[in-house]
Protein backbone atom coordinates (compact mmCIF):
# COMPACT_ATOMS: atom_id res chain seq x y z
CA UNK A 1 0.00 0.00 0.00
CA UNK A 2 1.26 3.48 -0.67
CA UNK A 3 1.27 6.02 1.97
CA UNK A 4 -1.17 7.68 0.97
CA UNK A 5 -3.96 4.83 0.88
CA UNK A 6 -2.22 3.98 4.28
CA UNK A 7 -3.03 7.82 5.57
CA UNK A 8 -6.70 7.86 3.83
CA UNK A 9 -7.03 4.39 5.97
CA UNK A 10 -6.19 5.49 9.28
CA UNK A 11 -8.17 8.72 9.04
CA UNK A 12 -11.18 6.85 8.19
CA UNK A 13 -10.56 4.20 11.18
CA UNK A 14 -9.52 7.17 13.88
CA UNK A 15 -12.53 9.06 12.93
CA UNK A 16 -14.96 7.28 14.88
CA UNK A 17 -12.65 6.68 17.93
CA UNK A 18 -12.76 10.46 18.02
CA UNK A 19 -16.56 10.82 18.09
CA UNK A 20 -16.82 8.08 20.18
CA UNK A 21 -14.95 9.53 22.97
CA UNK A 22 -16.23 13.03 22.75
CA UNK A 23 -19.64 11.27 23.71
CA UNK A 24 -17.66 9.73 26.73
CA UNK A 25 -16.25 12.98 27.08
CA UNK A 26 -19.60 15.13 27.04
CA UNK A 27 -21.55 13.02 29.57
CA UNK A 28 -18.70 13.03 32.56
CA UNK A 29 -18.15 16.63 31.64
CA UNK A 30 -22.28 17.08 31.99
CA UNK A 31 -23.04 14.83 34.76
CA UNK A 32 -23.89 17.44 37.11
CA UNK A 33 -26.32 18.52 34.90
CA UNK A 34 -27.61 15.10 33.79
CA UNK A 35 -28.35 13.73 37.72
CA UNK A 36 -30.45 16.97 37.72
CA UNK A 37 -32.08 16.52 34.52
CA UNK A 38 -33.03 12.53 34.84
CA UNK A 39 -33.40 12.11 38.40
CA UNK A 40 -35.61 12.99 40.94
CA UNK A 41 -35.20 16.21 42.89
CA UNK A 42 -34.38 16.03 46.73
CA UNK A 43 -31.37 14.45 47.12
CA UNK A 44 -28.30 15.90 45.01
CA UNK A 45 -26.01 13.78 46.00
CA UNK A 46 -27.53 10.04 45.39
CA UNK A 47 -28.48 11.31 41.86
CA UNK A 48 -24.96 11.98 41.27
CA UNK A 49 -23.65 8.97 42.18
CA UNK A 50 -27.02 7.23 40.25
CA UNK A 51 -25.44 9.02 37.03
CA UNK A 52 -21.96 7.72 37.87
CA UNK A 53 -23.69 4.18 37.90
CA UNK A 54 -24.95 5.14 34.56
CA UNK A 55 -21.92 6.06 33.38
CA UNK A 56 -20.20 3.10 34.86
CA UNK A 57 -22.73 0.44 32.99
CA UNK A 58 -21.78 1.56 29.47
CA UNK A 59 -17.98 0.15 30.14
CA UNK A 60 -19.45 -3.29 31.16
CA UNK A 61 -21.62 -3.50 28.13
CA UNK A 62 -18.42 -2.74 25.87
CA UNK A 63 -16.78 -6.22 26.14
CA UNK A 64 -19.79 -7.47 24.32
CA UNK A 65 -19.90 -4.83 21.76
CA UNK A 66 -16.35 -5.66 20.68
CA UNK A 67 -17.40 -9.53 20.54
CA UNK A 68 -20.08 -9.21 18.61
CA UNK A 69 -18.49 -6.04 16.14
CA UNK A 70 -15.43 -8.29 16.36
CA UNK A 71 -17.42 -11.62 14.66
CA UNK A 72 -18.98 -9.12 12.18
CA UNK A 73 -15.82 -7.89 10.87
CA UNK A 74 -14.23 -11.11 11.04
CA UNK A 75 -17.21 -12.63 8.63
CA UNK A 76 -18.49 -9.28 6.97
CA UNK A 77 -14.74 -7.20 7.00
CA UNK A 78 -14.05 -4.74 8.97
CA UNK A 79 -14.95 -1.47 6.92
CA UNK A 80 -18.87 -3.34 7.27
CA UNK A 81 -18.27 -3.14 10.90
CA UNK A 82 -16.48 0.46 11.29
CA UNK A 83 -19.70 1.42 9.73
CA UNK A 84 -22.28 0.13 11.72
CA UNK A 85 -20.21 0.84 14.46
CA UNK A 86 -19.97 4.55 13.92
CA UNK A 87 -23.68 5.14 12.59
CA UNK A 88 -24.66 3.34 15.86
CA UNK A 89 -22.87 5.90 18.03
CA UNK A 90 -23.95 8.59 15.51
CA UNK A 91 -27.85 7.70 16.49
CA UNK A 92 -27.26 6.86 20.10
CA UNK A 93 -25.63 10.68 20.41
CA UNK A 94 -29.00 12.12 18.48
CA UNK A 95 -31.47 10.28 20.60
CA UNK A 96 -29.56 11.21 24.03
CA UNK A 97 -30.04 14.82 22.98
CA UNK A 98 -33.74 14.40 22.17
CA UNK A 99 -34.63 12.42 25.62
CA UNK A 100 -37.08 13.63 27.84
CA UNK A 101 -36.33 15.32 31.03
CA UNK A 102 -37.61 13.45 34.48
CA UNK A 103 -40.03 16.43 34.74
CA UNK A 104 -41.81 15.51 31.50
CA UNK A 105 -41.44 11.75 32.05
CA UNK A 106 -40.48 10.70 35.17
CA UNK A 107 -38.70 6.96 35.27
CA UNK A 108 -39.23 6.73 31.61
CA UNK A 109 -36.79 9.31 31.04
CA UNK A 110 -34.35 7.70 33.58
CA UNK A 111 -34.89 4.38 31.45
CA UNK A 112 -33.79 5.89 27.98
CA UNK A 113 -31.04 7.41 29.33
CA UNK A 114 -29.65 3.78 31.00
CA UNK A 115 -30.44 2.41 27.11
CA UNK A 116 -28.73 4.91 25.96
CA UNK A 117 -25.43 5.05 27.56
CA UNK A 118 -25.73 1.15 27.30
CA UNK A 119 -26.03 0.96 23.60
CA UNK A 120 -23.75 3.68 23.49
CA UNK A 121 -21.13 1.55 25.44
CA UNK A 122 -22.12 -1.38 23.11
CA UNK A 123 -21.27 0.60 19.83
CA UNK A 124 -18.10 1.37 21.12
CA UNK A 125 -16.29 -1.59 22.09
CA UNK A 126 -16.81 -2.80 18.69
CA UNK A 127 -15.91 0.64 17.18
CA UNK A 128 -12.15 0.20 18.76
CA UNK A 129 -12.25 -3.19 18.51
CA UNK A 130 -12.66 -2.97 14.43
CA UNK A 131 -10.39 0.43 14.21
CA UNK A 132 -7.47 -0.63 16.09
CA UNK A 133 -7.65 -4.13 13.98
CA UNK A 134 -8.22 -2.54 10.69
CA UNK A 135 -5.48 0.30 11.50
CA UNK A 136 -2.66 -2.94 12.23
CA UNK A 137 -3.54 -4.75 9.42
CA UNK A 138 -2.66 -1.85 6.60
CA UNK A 139 0.18 -2.25 4.93
CA UNK A 140 3.63 -4.27 5.79
CA UNK A 141 4.25 -5.47 9.27
CA UNK A 142 6.69 -2.58 9.81
CA UNK A 143 5.40 0.25 11.89
CA UNK A 144 2.25 -1.59 13.15
CA UNK A 145 2.31 -0.60 16.47
CA UNK A 146 3.18 3.21 15.95
CA UNK A 147 -0.11 2.66 13.68
CA UNK A 148 -2.39 0.93 16.48
CA UNK A 149 -1.68 4.19 18.65
CA UNK A 150 -3.49 6.09 16.36
CA UNK A 151 -6.61 4.57 17.96
CA UNK A 152 -5.82 5.61 21.49
CA UNK A 153 -4.28 9.36 20.50
CA UNK A 154 -7.39 9.86 18.55
CA UNK A 155 -9.51 8.71 21.49
CA UNK A 156 -7.71 11.29 23.65
CA UNK A 157 -8.06 13.83 20.74
CA UNK A 158 -11.83 13.57 20.58
CA UNK A 159 -11.70 13.91 24.81
CA UNK A 160 -9.75 17.42 24.45
CA UNK A 161 -12.39 18.58 21.69
CA UNK A 162 -15.11 17.66 23.86
CA UNK A 163 -13.41 19.85 26.82
CA UNK A 164 -12.86 22.84 24.68
CA UNK A 165 -15.98 22.70 23.04
CA UNK A 166 -17.66 22.05 26.47
CA UNK A 167 -15.21 25.19 28.02
CA UNK A 168 -16.61 27.36 24.84
CA UNK A 169 -19.78 27.13 24.97
CA UNK A 170 -20.16 27.53 28.66
CA UNK A 171 -18.29 30.80 28.83
CA UNK A 172 -20.84 31.93 25.59
CA UNK A 173 -23.95 30.68 27.18
CA UNK A 174 -23.93 30.26 31.13
CA UNK A 175 -24.45 27.84 33.54
CA UNK A 176 -28.15 28.61 33.67
CA UNK A 177 -28.79 27.79 29.73
CA UNK A 178 -26.18 24.99 30.00
CA UNK A 179 -28.72 23.54 32.58
CA UNK A 180 -31.72 24.27 30.64
CA UNK A 181 -30.98 23.46 27.11
CA UNK A 182 -27.00 23.57 26.21
CA UNK A 183 -26.30 19.98 27.08
CA UNK A 184 -28.76 19.25 24.70
CA UNK A 185 -26.23 20.97 22.08
CA UNK A 186 -23.42 19.48 23.56
CA UNK A 187 -24.77 15.93 22.48
CA UNK A 188 -26.24 17.34 19.04
CA UNK A 189 -23.30 18.21 18.23
CA UNK A 190 -21.99 14.44 17.49
CA UNK A 191 -24.24 14.01 15.05
CA UNK A 192 -22.78 16.23 12.20
CA UNK A 193 -19.46 15.08 13.43
CA UNK A 194 -20.94 10.79 13.25
CA UNK A 195 -22.30 11.91 10.10
CA UNK A 196 -18.67 13.02 9.09
CA UNK A 197 -17.44 9.90 10.11
CA UNK A 198 -20.04 7.64 7.95
CA UNK A 199 -18.74 9.78 4.86
CA UNK A 200 -15.42 9.19 5.63
CA UNK A 201 -15.78 5.62 6.16
CA UNK A 202 -17.76 5.34 2.82
CA UNK A 203 -14.21 6.12 1.09
CA UNK A 204 -12.15 3.70 2.80
CA UNK A 205 -11.57 0.34 1.23
CA UNK A 206 -11.37 -3.10 2.77
CA UNK A 207 -8.58 -4.02 4.49
CA UNK A 208 -6.16 -5.88 2.07
CA UNK A 209 -5.51 -8.63 4.94
CA UNK A 210 -8.59 -9.34 5.82
CA UNK A 211 -9.09 -9.70 2.23
CA UNK A 212 -5.78 -12.16 1.90
CA UNK A 213 -7.41 -14.12 4.85
CA UNK A 214 -10.75 -14.40 3.34
CA UNK A 215 -9.36 -15.63 -0.31
CA UNK A 216 -7.46 -18.41 1.75
CA UNK A 217 -10.53 -19.28 3.42
CA UNK A 218 -12.47 -19.62 0.45
CA UNK A 219 -9.41 -21.62 -1.00
CA UNK A 220 -9.40 -23.70 1.63
CA UNK A 221 -13.33 -23.66 2.37
CA UNK A 222 -12.86 -23.21 6.15
CA UNK A 223 -14.67 -20.37 8.12
CA UNK A 224 -13.53 -17.87 11.23
CA UNK A 225 -12.31 -20.10 14.10
CA UNK A 226 -15.50 -19.40 17.05
CA UNK A 227 -14.91 -17.01 20.05
CA UNK A 228 -14.11 -20.13 22.05
CA UNK A 229 -11.14 -21.50 20.09
CA UNK A 230 -9.58 -17.95 20.17
CA UNK A 231 -9.98 -17.59 23.84
CA UNK A 232 -8.40 -21.03 24.17
CA UNK A 233 -5.77 -20.31 22.12
CA UNK A 234 -5.04 -16.61 22.77
CA UNK A 235 -6.01 -16.21 26.44
CA UNK A 236 -2.63 -15.48 27.14
CA UNK A 237 -2.16 -12.28 24.56
CA UNK A 238 -5.52 -11.27 25.75
CA UNK A 239 -4.66 -10.78 29.32
CA UNK A 240 -1.46 -9.12 28.64
CA UNK A 241 -3.04 -6.31 26.17
CA UNK A 242 -6.21 -6.22 28.34
CA UNK A 243 -3.67 -4.96 31.07
CA UNK A 244 -1.79 -2.35 28.57
CA UNK A 245 -4.82 -0.87 27.96
CA UNK A 246 -5.88 -0.68 30.97
CA UNK A 247 -2.36 1.45 31.77
CA UNK A 248 -3.80 4.56 30.09
CA UNK A 249 -7.62 3.97 29.74
CA UNK A 250 -8.50 3.02 33.62
CA UNK A 251 -6.40 6.81 34.39
CA UNK A 252 -8.22 8.45 31.69
CA UNK A 253 -11.29 7.82 32.30
CA UNK A 254 -10.79 8.63 35.99
CA UNK A 255 -9.58 11.81 35.07
CA UNK A 256 -12.90 12.26 32.75
CA UNK A 257 -15.59 10.58 34.62
CA UNK A 258 -14.62 11.57 38.53
CA UNK A 259 -12.13 14.38 38.42
CA UNK A 260 -14.37 16.72 36.42
CA UNK A 261 -17.33 16.02 38.54
CA UNK A 262 -14.67 15.81 41.84
CA UNK A 263 -13.22 19.21 41.46
CA UNK A 264 -16.51 21.57 40.56
CA UNK A 265 -18.80 19.70 43.31
CA UNK A 266 -17.02 18.89 46.36
CA UNK A 267 -13.16 21.04 45.58
CA UNK A 268 -15.65 23.87 44.32
CA UNK A 269 -13.12 24.76 41.42
CA UNK A 270 -15.08 27.20 38.34
CA UNK A 271 -15.87 24.80 35.68
CA UNK A 272 -13.63 26.83 33.39
CA UNK A 273 -10.64 25.71 35.34
CA UNK A 274 -11.60 22.19 35.73
CA UNK A 275 -11.88 21.76 32.26
CA UNK A 276 -8.50 23.53 31.36
CA UNK A 277 -7.15 20.95 33.87
CA UNK A 278 -8.85 18.30 31.95
CA UNK A 279 -7.61 19.47 28.80
CA UNK A 280 -3.89 19.70 29.74
CA UNK A 281 -4.21 16.15 31.09
CA UNK A 282 -5.54 15.02 27.75
CA UNK A 283 -2.82 16.63 25.72
CA UNK A 284 -0.06 14.69 28.08
CA UNK A 285 -2.10 11.51 27.83
CA UNK A 286 -1.63 11.85 23.95
CA UNK A 287 1.54 12.34 23.86
CA UNK A 288 2.76 9.94 26.30
CA UNK A 289 1.16 6.53 24.28
CA UNK A 290 2.97 7.99 21.64
CA UNK A 291 6.00 8.37 22.76
CA UNK A 292 5.84 5.32 24.54
CA UNK A 293 4.96 3.19 21.68
CA UNK A 294 8.77 4.77 19.72
CA UNK A 295 10.46 4.82 22.41
CA UNK A 296 13.97 3.92 21.98
CA UNK A 297 14.83 2.46 24.94
CA UNK A 298 14.78 -1.39 25.13
CA UNK A 299 11.77 -3.10 26.80
CA UNK A 300 10.36 0.67 27.03
CA UNK A 301 8.01 0.56 24.27
CA UNK A 302 5.44 -1.95 22.69
CA UNK A 303 7.67 -3.32 20.48
CA UNK A 304 9.70 -4.80 23.71
CA UNK A 305 6.20 -5.73 25.09
CA UNK A 306 5.20 -7.96 22.40
CA UNK A 307 8.76 -9.57 22.31
CA UNK A 308 8.58 -10.01 25.84
CA UNK A 309 4.30 -11.62 24.95
CA UNK A 310 5.52 -13.71 22.57
CA UNK A 311 8.87 -14.65 24.04
CA UNK A 312 6.31 -16.29 26.93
Amino acid sequence: MTRRLQLKAISGAVAGNLIDFLDFALFGLLAKIISTTFFPPGNPTVALLQTMMIYASSFLIRPLGGIVMGRVGDRLGRRTALFISVSGMCLVTAATAFLPSYAVAGSFATAGLVLCRLAQGFFAGGEYTAATAYIVEQGDSRHRALRASFSPVAAYAGTAIAVGIFTLVSAIIGAESMAAWGWRLMFGLGVPLGLLGLWIRTQIDESPEFLAIEEERRRLRTEAPPLSAVVRSQWRRMLFFISILMSHTLSNYLVLGFLATYLTNFVKIDETHASLAIFIAQMVLMATVSVTIVSPVPGLDLRGMLWIARSG
